[in-house]
């Protein structure tokens, strides 16, 4: 059933963020995962043969009786199938019996044998009515009512009920739970929906509300719906026996006795009561029509007996001329011909038109009722026959007039002759979709009762008062994400809050994420004042407050001597004590502050303070002559049209990315340097935004009052991802004196702060994946990109990087990427037919305004002012809406169009406004039209300048040319206008009273349309005056402004079409077509009637006539990034100009004048589209990047099997193969392009694409045969147009790839035939024009998964590469002072030398068995009683041993090694494991291949070794076994096999001792042992070597926090449910209570061990302490023996890092086994003491050895003052590839404050400070994360969602894991048995 074609209006909807219905649908109560389907329905003929579809009464009554057996909850597809055999059993029986096929449900017997039993049926009193009615009167009921008293009404409560609708029956099952099933034997949807290739099925509803939706759903809407409904009760009847079929009658007849003997008198009285009401009803019903009928006739027959002769004699005659008159028109008209008959009808309609037209309102209205009710008499008589006879005349009617309608319409366009038939906006259908677009843009907002969001809605909910949106209706879980019980809802602001100015509010806040910069203009700007929002990193939180007026993060420029007053930066010191006070009683995050009393009494009691900090300038910063970016058209009505005015002040955003942070500093201290109390000094490191929980809160208290609703709360029961938690608080709203108010939307900087935020995540996440698919690139060092860049190679690498950037939206990479996808397009699909504008009248439209409440005729200018101000995230939604409704029915639905292009597009004022371009299908071809007509130009002006005696081709040319451009300017004049009926020059327009804006078009009567249509043009449409802020431009070879839109224009009487020259470098002469069209207004904008009056706001119009055209819309709109803010480059500007020149900042505030430039500043409605995830562009295709180099995706290494690629195919490898896929001749002569638009590969298949899909191919080259890649254009034409087979030099011949072969191939392949008909000329075209280069295929989005070295790079990076570190003047040979020349000597090899000379005594640990648990002296005992065995037939002993942390697993493993001694070898999967239960690694042991090293068999001295080394071994104990994947337990029985000589045997016959806990981290890169499907050979060998393990051993005691205190049992507890993602929401609370913001004794966790998850997040608090030594660092670059080794991981070389930052003080942890047995194993950790450099030696250099001090060193002594201090040296690994051997040489060290969870595992922690990360992304994480520490007051653990504690649940891995711990419980139990 998955593959139901429903799920396609599904996935529709799903992914439409705007809510079209008016409350939940179908869709949102059905949960189709929860629906079951039988096999089949009813109607299968095959199985049910006569009886098919009939059999639904019968099959539901079978189904509420199998309820009666087995609940329905636990019923699948088999049940159904029994049910559906069983009812049509059971309907064969009911229907020979009461001799009827179609049942009703008063045929259904009260027994019946079912299932071999016999069960009694009690039916409740019916309920009818109709479905859709809401309001009946007894005795009919409305369905919902009707249900109610089914199962709600305590003395019904029936379990079950039957529900007829129409003729067909369903039953509904009430479940234990409260919930509702539908068995439905009917075709059916996984929804419920009827669907021709349905099945029967069981559906889930939660509520009797959704049964009503679901039932109304299924049928559609229609005059009448009746529905009857019965409640069941079913009893088995065990005294008779068991029968087949029906109960016998007499049975039966003595059971209905039986029950009707036992009644009272009052139920009976009550049952025949009921029984006659609803029989006289059904009755009443049915013969309501004879009744009528016959009163009508008795009614004539009484008149007529009551008659005088004369009346008599009269009706009898009147009767006769009536039939005479009637048989006369009769034969009239049968005479009458067709033109006759026509004109006959004609003028009938003509005289009902003139009578209509001249009817008043009422009469309208009263001719309307009349035929509305002649119409319901008329169908309240009819019977069930002609009703069904009406109803298929009326489809049929539909139908024809459609397609007469289509018809109509088509030959309307295709003419396109408005002199015959008229203009587009005078069409009927023209009309209508213009109409219905206008009613379509009528929202209202309703708000969820669940998320609180209210949002607009195309209709009105049934019940407002209890709508839910459809996003929380499809929410099933508890809680829902968006609801109050999951912290989602803000809390009310209290009145103490309430009002504040922004610095007030500054003032009161604990963090400050953005600093505002407030600009006074100075000139006659359209607005009051500018303020601009920076982000800054929160550097501190308050600990008291308010703050100090000059501490805060504002700035004002401000002209000298001018009004400079905000409105926002007033101060009343009283309201801010009032707030504090409040805060700190009611704001747990305040709980702890301190008021400031001083800060508090250095307010001013209600004024501006006197030290804010503030700039002034005697220079206005914009004057009215600067030339500023596109502020939208001048408007002859400012304080109507213009939204920011001389009473406001505009608000924007300008993001500053990380590098300018350092910069904006300077700027803060360059002004105020003599200040006594100078800018919030840097104290430490900027803290983690996205870690810092409730840091709203404290950064805009006014909004979060209690702290609830805070996006950065991480601590609720359900995740909900940063940008649905903002996006839901925009939609967030209170109603407030009859207005809804945004309280998130309408603040002037939390929209800000929450773009901030979000654009850094995407850019930190673009960059990872970037890194992870260019590999080659992670690696390059600052010089390799210097000498790229010195040497102009970095071109190819910036190109990349780019396209990554490109994937966030808005940035000027993504508009590149834009205009490539649109340039492929119409190289694809040829010229688009026009190009579109359309502005926003957001002041005035009435749609839009009656969204805020607004009486929109009434409402004030500045009212609607506000509305807009307050609410841009509405505006900017609506404008969305409004355009793509308006696309649909005027593009699509009128003009009919092919295809459309579209972007938003945001002007100086921050209004929203589109760019775009279509295709209409009536395009007469108007490109080509416009050659022709520009080949008889050039005919007329040779014939003209020349004497020419054979004229008749110049002649046929003239007259192509003529008709070719008389075609052009007849669509012209048809599709567009600039004539104005009554241009205002003329002084006859009469300014209207309403702005025509205001004005719905579908309200507007049809005399009003045209005076309508030139107020429009008056008002909105006509360029009126030009301006420097807009469209005056000066060239830089002209000396006068100039309009870039050329008005004026000259006026002319006729559309013409001319050809100018175009400058070009060579000597040939090139033309170009415009337009010139009929005028007689010279500042008209193009327009068309129908688009101006019905999108009612400036709008603009163009046809496309040459590729000429194209290039300009691309260059100028598509291409074009956002604009950058002028008034930001003069604040700054005066900024430079008013700070001391002499000052040593001054440089560095040039530069951030010039890196600003490169910014842009974000308005509040363009904030807003980004947050509220709004597509920027719109497009009918979906355009494919494919490149010809045929560059390939890097594939995930955990995807790769052995032997396998590690890149994925290519389009172009797939198409040189294509014969592989499909041998057809068609296949084989496609060219690439036809290839790749039309197939892909699913599953190694050929998969035809969607006809929608455009390849971009790149690279293109210009065609020019002059031009220095001419040949490398011939080559990718080739290559595109030409088939070719294998290789890519098959498209030239196989012949070697010079230019001139190139060359000649591809002149010769355009005289074939294939090339003339494949080869568009379009292309050459464009690409005349257009010279874009492009490289290599953007991959998809991976997550990052960096190495930590590589993010340790970036952090170290220096700000500035031209500024002296100090580690570029440290000197680094100091330290050599602290040892003597021969230790500096020997400590290269003093490690590898004590190591063969030092003995270490071996000293096993004393364990008393005595204090064993059950479970540990069961272990002992079966590996003592084998080691006792010394049988010559005993087999080796496969033990494993589980337990959980803590369960003395370490403690057993030394009592057993004891017992063996030499006999036994102990070793560990980590070196920090085998440490700590002094052992040895195993791959150590066993040599065991170590990343890509190694893969084969030992041979020589090694394997000498090798059976030197565990000749003697019997037994080998492996703890952490986990941790073992099957390759790598595939080479231990290989390695053991060899070592003995015994290849026949598991292991070469040694006995192995698994000990761990098999819920700890499965092993990387590797399948755990038990995954049913090993990646290899190898791994199938360690697969079955773990199958041999035959004993298992259980510990359950936990040792570590083993204890009877309620602390210890409550983590126990705690431990054992995460671990199997089990945890409470009691569990979640209890680790919340050691989230940081609660815990007492935070600073005694300031040294513990950090566990995180991700290597990002290491290598940041890494870098982040390394900061804080305030020693100087040293960056330590490897040794490479080439550049490839650069390349390889650091797994592949034994950790070894390319790059190690060290300094004095750092922690550090070894990265590889140097000397395990005393302390210095992979993962010891250790403190830098002394960093060793020879002499003219520094970094990035390697030293000679680093001095390390490790705190479980336990071997001989380097230093005697130092007895723990060891150097530790580089180490050179090898690795050999296919190429070659490759080495690294570097320290094994890396830095250890921090670690991930996977390296900590089989640690004890003695304190830990925790984050799990966001997701599970490994079964067992979490758990093994908390799990390192003996109690939970011995850890801090970050915030997590309950939903994200759980996920553990949802993985498959985890289920995989408990099978295999079910596994290991049942093998533990049995050797249990065995052994006790």
């Amino acid at each position: 059933m998955s593959g139901y074609i429903v799920y396609v209006a599904l996935l529709l909807r799903m992914a439409n963020d705007v809510e079209e219905n008016p409350g939940p649908t179908i869709y949102d109560v059905v949960d189709p995962t929860k629906t079951i389907c039988a096999d089949f329905s009813q109607g299968n003929t095959k199985k049910f043969r006569q009886n098919a579809g009939k059999q639904c009464l019968a099959m539901s009554l079978t189904a509420i009786i199998y309820n009666h057996i087995t609940n329905a909850n636990q019923w699948d597809s088999t049940i159904l199938n029994s049910i559906m055999c069983a009812g049509n059993i059971l309907y064969s029986f009911i229907s020979n019996s009461v001799k009827k096929s179609y049942l009703l449900l008063t045929d259904v017997p009260e027994m019946v044998s079912v299932f071999d039993c016999i069960y009694c049926m009690e039916y409740g009193d019916p309920f009818a009515g109709d479905l859709f009615m809401a309001n009946m009167t007894l005795p009919y009921y409305s369905i919902d009512k009707a249900l109610n008293n089914i199962f709600a009404e305590t003395h019904l409560n029936y379990q079950h009920c039957m529900l007829t609708i129409g003729s067909n029956t369903v039953a509904s099952l009430k479940t234990s739970e409260g919930t509702f099933k539908v068995f439905d034997s009917h075709s059916r949807d996984l929804y419920g929906m009827p669907h021709p290739f349905g099945k029967c099925i069981l559906t889930s509803v939660d509520s009797i509300e959704n049964l009503v939706i679901y039932f109304q759903s299924t049928v559609p809407p229609g005059n009448e719906t009746p529905f009857e409904l019965k409640g069941v009760t079913v009893q088995l009847n065990s005294d008779i026996t068991q029968i087949n079929g029906l109960a016998s009658s007499q049975s039966a007849k003595e059971c209905v006795k039986q029950k009707r003997s036992e009644e009272t008198k009052s139920k009976k009285q009550s049952r025949l009561e009921n029984a006659r009401k609803y029989k006289k009803a059904k009755q009443a019903a049915e013969t309501d029509k004879q009744t009528r009928l016959q009163n009508v006739s008795d009614y004539k027959k009484a008149k007529q007996v009551v008659e005088t002769q004369s009346e008599k004699q009269t009706r009898l005659k009147k009767a006769t001329e009536y039939r005479k008159a009637t048989e006369y028109r009769k034969a009239k008209r049968a005479a009458q011909t067709e033109n006759e008959k026509q004109s006959r009808l004609e003028n009938a309609r003509e005289y009902r038109k003139a009578k209509r037209a001249a009817e008043t309102e009422d009469e309208k209205e009263t001719r309307l009722g009349k035929v509305r009710n002649y119409e319901k008499r008329k169908r309240a008589q009819e019977t069930e026959i002609e009703k069904q006879a009406r109803l298929a005349n009326q489809n049929k009617r539909k139908r024809l007039h459609g397609s007469t309608q289509i018809t109509s319409q088509q030959d309307y366009l295709s003419k396109f002759d408005i002199e015959k038939d008229g203009s587009i906006h005078e069409q009927s259908w023209a009309k209508f979709n213009i109409n219905k677009f206008s009613k379509s843009t009528e929202f209202f907002i309703s708000q969820c009762t669940i998320c609180k969001e209210a949002w607009p809605l195309n209709s009105k909910p049934r019940s407002p008062d209890c709508y839910i949106c459809s996003r929380c209706a499809r929410d099933t879980k508890s809680p829902r994400k968006f609801s109050l019980e999951n912290s989602m809802i803000p809390s009310p602001v209290p009145t103490e809050l309430q009002n504040l100015t922004q610095i007030e509010e500054m003032l009161i806040a604990r963090a400050l994420p953005i600093m505002r910069v407030y600009i006074k203009p100075g000139g006659q700007r359209g607005y009051s004042g500018h303020c601009v929002n920076l982000p800054q990193n929160v550097k501190e939180l308050a600990t008291s407050l308010p703050r100090y007026p000059k501490d805060l993060s504002v700035i004002i420029v401000k002209v000298t001597g001018k009004d400079n007053s905000f409105r926002d930066v007033a101060v009343r010191r009283e309201k801010v004590h009032n707030a504090l006070l409040w805060l700190l009683q009611n704001n747990p995050h305040y709980a702890e502050l301190q008021i400031n009393e001083d800060a508090l009494n250095s307010l001013p009691e209600n004024g501006i303070p006197a030290d804010l900090m503030t700039v002034e300038t005697e220079k206005e910063i914009i004057s009215n002559d600067d030339v500023m970016s596109d502020l939208g058209p001048p408007t002859e009505n400012p304080s109507e049209d213009i939204v920011y005015n001389n009473s406001t002040d505009m608000n924007t955003f300008l993001p500053v990315g990380e590098q300018h942070e350092q910069e904006i500093e300077a700027v803060r201290n360059q002004l105020s340097p003599n200040e006594p109390m100078p800018w919030p000094a840097i104290e430490s490191e900027p803290l983690n935004e996205y870690q810092i929980s409730h840091l709203a809160t404290m950064a805009f208290p006014t909004l979060f009052p209690d702290g609830k609703g805070d996006p950065t709360n991480q601590s609720i029961l359900r995740n909900v991802p940063l940008q649905e938690r903002i996006k839901h608080l925009l939609k967030f709203a209170e109603f407030i004196d009859s207005n809804w108010v945004y309280r998130f939307a309408n603040h002037p900087r939390f929209s800000y702060w929450a773009f901030n935020m979000i654009h850094r995540k995407r850019i930190l996440q673009q960059s990872g994946i970037f890194i992870k698919q260019n590999p080659g690139e992670a690696h390059l060092t600052i010089d390799e990109l210097r000498e790229m860049a010195a040497s102009d190679n970095s071109a190819l690498l910036m190109s990349k990087v780019s396209r990554y950037i490109g994937n966030i939206a808005g940035t000027n990479a993504y508009w590149n990427k834009v205009r490539e996808e649109l340039k492929a397009i119409i190289t694809n699909v040829g010229a688009p037919t026009v190009f579109f504008t359309f502005s926003s009248a957001d002041m005035h439209w009435p749609e839009l305004h009656a969204l805020f409440g607004a009486n929109t005729g009434n409402a004030t200018t500045e009212a609607r002012r506000q509305n807009v101000i307050n609410n841009p995230h509405i505006v900017d939604w609506f404008f969305t809406q409004r355009l793509e409704k308006f696309v649909q029915h005027w593009l699509y639905d009128t003009l009919g169009a092919k295809w459309h292009w579209f972007r938003y597009e945001y002007q100086g004022r921050g209004s929203i406004h589109c760019h775009g371009t279509a295709k209409l299908n009536n395009d007469p071809g108007l490109c080509q039209l416009t050659q022709t007509a520009l080949k008889g130009f050039l005919a007329q002006k040779f014939k003209n300048e020349n004497d020419c005696s054979e004229t008749t081709e110049l002649d046929q040319d003239i007259e192509a040319g003529q008709k070719a451009a008389d075609t052009v300017c007849q669509y012209v004049d048809w599709l567009l206008s600039t004539v104005n009926p009554n241009p205002p020059d003329e002084d006859m327009w009469i300014r209207p009273e309403v702005h025509p804006c205001q004005r719905s078009h579908h309200d507007i009567p049809e005399h009003e349309k045209q005076s309508d249509y030139v107020d429009l043009l008056n008002m909105v449409q006509r360029h009126t005056r030009c301006s420097t802020s807009y469209c005056l431009r000066k060239k830089s070879s002209e000396t006068e402004l100039k309009c870039r839109f050329h008005f004026p224009f000259d006026n002319c009487p006729k559309t013409k079409l001319e050809f100018e020259k175009v400058h070009t470098s060579g000597d040939n002469e090139h033309y170009r077509a415009k337009i010139v069209t009929k005028r007689n207004d010279s500042r008209l904008n193009n327009h068309q009637q129908l688009q101006l009056q019905g999108w009612r706001a400036n709008c603009d119009i163009q046809v496309v006539i040459d590729h000429y055209a194209c290039v300009e819309y691309l260059t100028k709109y598509a291409a074009k990034g956002e604009p950058r803010s002028p008034i930001l480059k003069q604040a700054f500007n005066s900024i430079v100009q008013n700070v001391d020149s002499n000052t040593d900042p001054r440089r560095v505030i040039k530069k951030v004048v010039m890196k600003s430039l490169g910014e842009r500043d974000y308005a509040a409605q363009e904030t807003m589209h980004h947050l509220l995830s709004l597509k920027l562009h719109s497009s009918s295709f979906k355009v494919m990047p494919v490149s010809l180099n045929g560059s390939r995706r890097v594939r995930d290494t955990a995807s790769i099997d052995e032997g396998e690629s590690c890149t994925d195919y290519s389009l172009l490898d797939v198409y040189a193969n294509r014969e592989q896929y499909d041998s057809s001749q068609n296949i084989i002569n496609m060219n690439f392009v036809q290839f790749a638009t039309t197939y892909k590969v699913v599953n190694n298949e050929l998969t035809k694409l969607p006809e929608n899909v455009i390849p971009r191919i790149f690279p293109t080259y210009s065609p020019n045969p002059k031009g220095p890649n001419f040949a490398l254009y011939c080559k990718y034409q080739l290559l595109r147009y030409k088939p070719w087979r294998t290789t890519q030099n098959n498209a030239w011949g196989d012949q070697e790839p010079t230019d001139e072969v190139l060359i000649n191939c591809w002149h010769e392949f355009l005289q074939t035939p294939y090339g003339q008909s494949n080869v568009p000329d379009w292309f050459d075209k464009l690409q005349a024009v257009i010279q874009t280069q492009e490289s290599e295929e953007p991959s998809e989005e991976q997550e990052p998964t960096r190495e930590e070295w590589m993010i340790l790079s970036d952090l170290n990076t220096p700000f500035d590469n031209s500024e002296q570190t100090p580690e570029s003047t440290y000197d680094w040979h100091l330290d050599r002072a602290n040892y003597s020349q021969q230790q500096i000597q020997e400590m290269p090899t003093w490690i590898k030398t004590n190591k063969e000379e030092y003995t270490i005594d071996e000293q096993y640990d004393v364990v008393d068995i005595n204090s064993f648990s059950e479970m540990q002296k069961l272990a002992y005992d079966i590996v003592k009683s084998h080691f006792d065995d010394i049988s010559s037939e005993k087999e080796p002993l496969c033990l494993i041993i589980n337990g959980v942390a803590g369960t003395g697993k370490s403690y057993l493993i030394n009592a057993i090694r004891n017992l063996l001694q030499s006999k036994c070898a102990v070793a560990a999967t980590t070196g920090k494991a085998a440490y700590n239960i002094r052992g040895v690694t195993v791959h150590s042991l066993l040599k065991l291949p170590i990343g890509s090293r190694g893969k084969k068999d030992l041979t020589g001295q090694s394997l000498c070794r090798l059976q030197e080394s565990v000749n003697n071994i019997g037994y080998i104990i492996i703890d952490e076994y986990s941790m073992l994947g099957q390759v790598t337990f595939g080479w231990i029985d290989k390695r053991c096999k060899q070592a003995t000589g015994y290849n026949d045997k598991v292991f070469g016959g040694k006995s192995l001792i698994l000990t761990g806990d098999p819920g700890q981290l499965p092993p990387v890169a590797d399948k755990p042992l038990y995954h049913a499907r090993p990646s290899n050979a190898v791994g199938e060998q360690g697969h079955q070597a773990y199958h041999m393990f035959d004993k298992v051993v259980k510990l359950t005691v936990n040792q570590r926090v083993q204890g009877m205190t309620s602390e210890q049992v409550q983590f126990r507890d705690l431990l054992l449910r995460l671990r199997k993602g089990n945890s409470t929401v009691d569990d979640w609370k209890l680790l919340l209570t050691r989230q940081p913001s609660n815990v007492t004794n935070l600073c005694d966790f300031e040294d513990s061990t950090r566990l995180f998850y991700s290597n990002e997040q290491v290598a940041n608090y890494n870098h982040e302490q390394l900061t804080k030594l305030e020693h100087p660092v040293a960056h330590i670059n490897a040794r490479h023996s080439s550049a490839f080794a650069k390349k390889i991981s650091s797994d592949d070389m034994s950790g070894l890092e390319p790059v190690v930052f060290l300094a004095k003080g750092a922690r550090v942890m070894l990265t590889m086994n140097l000397w395990s047995s005393v302390g210095l194993c992979n993962g010891a950790t250790g403190t830098v003491v002394d960093i060793i450099y020879q002499n003219n030696h520094q970094p990035p250099d390697l030293p000679i050895a680093v001095i390390v001090e490790f705190e479980n060193y336990r071997g001989p002594v380097f230093n005697e003052n130092q007895p723990l201090c060891i150097p530790i040296y580089p180490i050179t690994v090898t690795s050999q590839t296919e190429i070659g051997f490759h080495e690294r040489q570097q320290l094994p060290l890396r830095l250890a404050w921090a670690l991930t969870i996977h390296k900590s595992q089989g640690l004890t922690l003695p304190k830990a400070w925790i984050d799990i990360g966001k997701s599970e992304r490994t079964a067992g994480v979490s758990y093994v994360a908390i799990s390192r520490v003996k109690s939970l007051a011995s850890c801090v653990i970050e915030p997590m969602t309950y939903e994200r504690l759980t996920s553990l649940k949802s993985s498959a891995n985890l289920q995989y894991r408990l099978e295999e711990e079910n596994r290991l419980d049942q093998l533990a139990q049995a050797t249990s048995s065995a052994f006790i």
